[in-house]
């Protein structure tokens, strides 16, 4: 690593202090100035006092660049300045904030808790509390006169100072002050945002106040972020000229795809995420995470470990607020073990240094790939009894090569926005206390003027045409550069500026953003291959490369003896290999590779991936077990495990006491037989092992050895006689049956589910698609939007800016990364795993896989989607009647934009993304990779559906499948205009989604949820189903079809009168939920006409045209699709226990 240059850090950090992070509540109260206070006490502590001119320059720069990336300029009013005070709108009755990818604005209350003296106070405090801390042990000393050179490496460094590759050829006062100079800005971005000051009172505020009052959608940490990005740019580069750096990496889903088992799912994605910080930790060594724009790394946990690396410690004390959760989770609930990263990362470099730093990426990647992959092959090799050979690290070296493909583009600033770059005859010339020794020369500095973009239209042009050029043709460019620059006073008094627009680079982010996906993509059509030579059989799981070798399997076996032209053994097909390295690891760890399985070198450092990381993960977060330990839940522990968790039994309300006696008998056999096999043990889903953590030791071990039982018993009827663990599988699976039969009244749950959700249209909401984008005027304070239509009326530039949607910001970037990883890490495994009965294979920023049990499989979907979000519709408290009894106050934790996990409030995408679903119902014994190709397919059908949707899949043991799709109903952007009632989905609209939007919605999902629940009654019968659909199939298609037209109204009303007669005929009457079931009753009227008019609601809904569909889809199927679904998922022991709610209570654990 390239030791760090010192006057690169010192900019960085004098951005870091440039804005207080109480700014917001300050400005504009205190004589001194926001810049005054807090400020001017750091700067002192930093630098020793004053900083330099040139340093002040480069800050104030990097601040005006990072503020006009977010947001066009406003400076109103100035302070110390006599103004309107109508326009200070974060003042005691007005504080606001913004969700900047939903639009939702929240009113956190008088925030003015104190003086602005107090205030100032107390941050100041706890921030200089916090940098005397995390550089407790170097110096400040020389901050203000060390050279500003870099630093020569030297071979013998100090050893606390070597992790951050700082040698001490300076001496150790100016080494120390780098160290510490840089280890304060890995403070204030790591732990700044969590270190609320005491007695505020602002908790979550703290981290989300404002860069700037007016426009308060992104906070004032991302805004010192990104200056602090820009800064060391600007210093470490002769001409100032920063750069985006855009890198991807590839393959990715074939990658990913490219498994056998669940644990290679995770792995491959894992693994994935894993390259891209390695990808990336070559920019954050040099110049900062805060350099890398997209995706944020804050709170990332494998950039946490490396900052502890760095000498940043953090805390340790689960009861402090600022331990990370990675330091508290002993299992592989761990959130290290969440692929929180995406394959590509756009940061902000120096423009001379771009191209080597990308190189350098490319082999730091590609070095650490080869690294795991040959530390993958000894442990194969040590687990196998053999010792590596020539051949098999020649194999590696060529398997591995060019892996990962690495693709990147640079766009300088300088040299396409040259009108305010001009050089200057009077450029300064290096010197002084702030330019330090040994650099001679010009530097060339930014000079303030007018915008040419002439040079980046151009370059644009040859991407994109000449007619629209990207976002120079967007119309927030074209109505922004209508605006008068400099100052144009307003009001007689001329106290206030009304608008002033000084244009300078940052504001053409965007611009140079698409520039750099331009010509990356470009890269990416003309990569360049280098062929290799593959002689064997290939991988039994990718069948790409040769399986790898070990000693011996590049030689003849003795089979081949006497032949013109032996054989070696990786040449011999599959049953005539004997004694390969893989034939051996089946023998001695079948865990790791099954009988005939040959792997390659990367899909063998995949498959060995979980256990290696489990002993990564242990060290890094000094746990006292050598491993975290995973848990791989098998499909028939999931299948059964709402029935486990049942133990101990209870006698149901209106069961005989002799019948309770004999299942009670029969679980006494069951669990004889427990121990007669050594009480076996199974990995259960962790809400189960949860609850069974209460239960009596008895309920524990049966509930543990139920499912391996039944393993046995599969293995001994195939012919095994043995399990896997050797123990001898003397009994029948009928006999199991039996006795679970007899003990649970039912048969033995076989049939599980597994969920695949993706993020609808990540790419347009990365690159800023202006049909998904939220305008200004949504995302600006409400009286700032209010104060410019009074001023400016209805015509104008100003009025068209407001009504134009915002452009992809860094701001807005460090947002939707950061709900991502929120999501990745946190939210859908609390999902999951905390509310239902469920196991997460993997989740990445927008996209998740899990498995659950049956029951669970719906309310799960319904709350993966509301959680992605952030948003619950109101209306279907109602709807999923079953889930918000059950759920009710979980779900009550997700609204508005944020979920709330474990105490803590994580910003989700926002209501108007949207996510589709794929799930799929699947027999435990059937082959998985059978079952995710059908779950990649339901995922396929929910995207084809319009997006926003879900699809199921029945697989039937027996043959045969059934589906349901449907759209989800709500959520999403409103669309070119349209009204909310001419979309499919109700759209998103924060000021109206509660109390009027969806106040009385009916979704499918909450119909097909209600359905299933309605047929669960125990005096419902199912034959209510079987009878609707002999007679559905001979219905007309829609209304107004052809073979017999009729209205709609008639067409509604005949539907809903012959379902609701057919599910009255079979039990569905008011009267009967009297019978025990008066919970589950509603206040309706005639509960069959209420459901009958909201399953036919839906299906006329989902079927009639919408957007780009211009024909009509068949309701009848789409009845018979809903009701068959229903009717499979509510079979009895499948549908959830019904438990009438305590008295007082509203809700609690599934």
């Amino acid at each position: 690593m390239e030791p760090p240059n010192l006057r690169l850090w010192q900019a960085k950090l004098a951005a870091w202090l440039h804005d207080p992070p109480e700014k917001a509540l300050v400005l504009a109260r205190t004589v001194e100035g926001h810049e005054g206070g807090t400020a001017a006490r750091l700067y002192e502590f930093c630098f020793g006092g004053e900083i330099g001119k040139e340093l002040r320059r480069l800050a104030a720069l990097a601040d005006h660049w990072a503020a006009a990336s977010d947001r066009p300029q406003w400076p109103l009013p100035k302070e110390g300045k006599t103004g309107d005070q109508q326009l200070l709108f974060w003042s005691r009755k007005g504080a606001e904030l913004v969700h900047p990818l939903g639009g939702d604005h929240y009113q956190p209350g008088d925030l003015y808790v104190t003086v602005s003296g107090r205030i100032v106070k107390a941050a100041a405090d706890k921030i200089q509390g916090l940098l005397a801390e995390a550089t407790g042990d170097v110096e400040f000393t020389a901050a203000a006169t060390a050279s500003s050179g870099t630093i020569r490496e030297l071979i013998n460094g100090d050893a606390m100072l070597a992790p951050a590759g700082i040698p001490d050829d300076l001496g150790k006062e100016e080494s120390r002050t780098l160290e510490a100079i840089r280890r304060a800005v890995l403070a204030l971005w790591r732990l700044g945002p969590v270190s609320d000051p005491e007695g505020l009172g602002l908790g979550e505020v703290w981290r989300l106040l404002p860069a700037d009052s007016r426009v308060p959608d992104h906070s004032i940490w991302e805004h010192n972020a990104l200056a602090s990005a820009f800064a060391g740019a600007l210093a470490a580069d002769d001409q100032e000229n920063p750069a985006l750096l855009l890198v991807s990496l590839g393959p990715v889903q074939g990658f990913i795809e490219q498994a056998r088992s669940t644990s290679d799912l995770w792995a491959g994605s894992h693994l994935l995420s894993c390259l891209a910080w390695q990808a990336m930790k070559p920019v954050a060594e040099k110049y900062g995470p805060d350099a890398i724009v997209f995706p944020s790394l804050w709170g990332v946990p494998l950039v946490d470990v490396w900052l502890e690396e760095q000498g940043l410690k953090l805390p340790d004390d689960s009861n402090d607020r600022r331990c990370p959760q990675w330091k508290r989770t002993p299992t592989d609930a761990n959130p290290l073990f969440s692929p929180c990263l995406p394959n590509r990362f756009v940061a902000v470099v120096p423009a001379g240094a771009a191209a080597d730093l990308a190189r350098d990426i490319t082999r730091a990647v590609r070095c650490w790939m080869l690294e795991q992959t040959e530390e993958s092959a000894a442990e194969l090799c040590q687990l196998a009894g053999v010792e590596p050979t020539d051949d098999m690290r020649g194999q590696l070296e060529r398997q591995l090569a060019g892996f990962p493909e690495v693709y990147w583009a640079a766009v300088p600033f300088r040299p396409l926005i040259e009108g305010v770059a001009r050089r200057s005859a009077e450029a300064k010339r290096q010197g002084g206390d702030d330019q330090g020794e040994g650099q001679k020369g010009e530097r060339v500095a930014w000079d303030t003027g007018t915008l040419d973009v002439a040079a980046l239209r151009q370059a644009l042009e040859r991407f994109l045409g000449s007619q629209e050029p990207g976002f120079l043709g967007t119309e927030f460019w074209k109505t922004l550069t209508e605006l008068p620059t400099g100052a144009r006073q307003a009001g007689p008094e001329a106290g206030a500026l009304f608008l002033r627009y000084e244009p300078n680079p940052g504001t053409l982010y965007p611009a140079l953003l698409q520039l750099a996906e331009r010509a990356q993509a470009a890269s990416k059509a003309t990569r360049e291959f280098a062929q290799t030579r593959e002689e064997g059989y290939r991988c039994s799981l990718c069948g790409e490369r040769e399986w790898l070798r070990g000693p011996g399997d590049d030689q003849p076996p003795a089979s081949e003896a006497g032949k013109s032209r032996p054989r070696r053994r990786f040449e011999l097909p599959r049953g005539q290999r004997e004694n390969t390295l893989w034939q051996i690891l089946s023998e001695k760890h079948p865990a790791i590779a099954k009988s005939g399985e040959h792997l390659c070198a990367l899909c063998a450092t995949k498959r060995l991936w979980p256990r290696r990381f489990a002993t990564m993960a242990a060290a890094w977060a000094q746990f006292p077990k050598e491993k975290v330990p995973r848990f791989v839940v098998s499909t028939h522990a999931m299948a059964l495990a709402p029935d486990l968790a049942q133990l101990p039994l209870a006698r149901q309300p209106s069961e005989p006491e002799e019948s309770f006696r004999q299942r009670q008998k029969a679980l006494d056999r069951l669990r004889e037989l427990a121990r007669k096999h050594g009480d076996p043990w199974s990995v259960l889903p962790k809400k189960l092992a949860d609850a069974l953590e209460s239960k009596a030791e008895e309920a524990r071990k049966l509930a543990r050895a139920v499912p391996e039982l039944f393993d046995r018993a599969r293995e001994a009827d195939s012919g095994g006689g043995e399990s896997a663990s050797g123990e001898p599988a003397a009994i029948s699976r009928d006999t199991l049956e039996r006795l679970f039969q007899q003990a649970f009244s039912h048969r033995p749950e076989t049939y599980y589910g597994l969920i695949l959700m993706d993020g609808d249209e990540a790419g347009k909401w990365l690159s800023g698609d202006p049909e998904l984008m939220l305008r200004l005027e949504d995302l600006w304070h409400s009286e700032l939007t209010l104060w410019l239509q009074r001023q400016a009326g209805r015509d104008g530039p100003v009025a068209r800016l407001l009504a134009c949607p915002r452009p992809a910001s860094p701001g807005y970037h460090a947002a939707l990364s950061g709900a991502m990883s929120a999501f990745a890490q946190e939210v859908a495994r609390w999902v999951v795993e905390d509310l239902f009965l469920g196991r997460l294979i993997y989740s990445g920023g927008d996209d998740a896989l899990a498995m659950v049990a049956v029951d669970d499989l719906l309310p799960c979907m319904f709350a993966l989607r509301c959680a992605f979000s952030g948003i619950v519709p109101s209306g279907e408290r109602d709807s999923v009647f079953e889930l918000y009894r059950q759920l009710g106050t979980r779900l009550g934790d997700i609204d508005r934009g944020h979920v709330r996990v474990r105490g803590r409030l994580l910003r989700a995408m926002g209501g108007r993304m949207t996510a589709s679903m794929g799930a799929v119902v699947a027999h435990h014994e059937a082959p998985l990779q059978a079952v995710l190709r059908r779950l990649r397919k339901a995922e396929k059908d929910a995207k084809d559906n319009g997006r926003n949707s879900f699809s199921i899949a029945l697989v039937k043991r027996g043959g045969g499948e059934t589906t349901y799709t449907a759209s989800w109903g709500f959520g999403g952007a409103q669309r070119n205009g349209l009204a909310p009632d001419a979309h499919r989905d109700v759209p998103y609209i924060p000021d109206q989604w509660a109390d009027v939007l969806t106040k009385g919605l009916v979704t499918p999902m909450g119909v097909l949820v209600r359905l299933r629940d309605t047929l669960d009654l125990p005096f419902v019968s199912r034959r209510a189903v079987y009878h609707a659909l002999e007679w559905l199939s001979g219905l007309p298609a829609h209304p107004g079809c052809q073979q017999a037209p009729m209205e709609e109204e008639a067409y509604t009303t005949m539907l809903t009168d012959t379902l609701a007669w057919q599910l009255r005929e079979q039990g569905l009457k008011a009267k009967n939920f009297e019978k025990g079931c008066s919970d589950a009753a509603r206040d309706d009227g005639d509960p069959a006409v209420s459901l009958a008019e909201a399953i036919v609601a839906v299906a006329l809904r989902q079927c009639r045209p919408w957007g780009r569909r211009t024909m009509w889809r068949s309701v009848p199927e789409h009845l018979a699709q809903m009701l068959t679904v229903a009717e499979f998922l509510a079979r009895e022991g499948r549908a959830p226990q019904r438990t009438a709610p305590e008295a007082g209570q509203k809700g609690g654990e599934a």
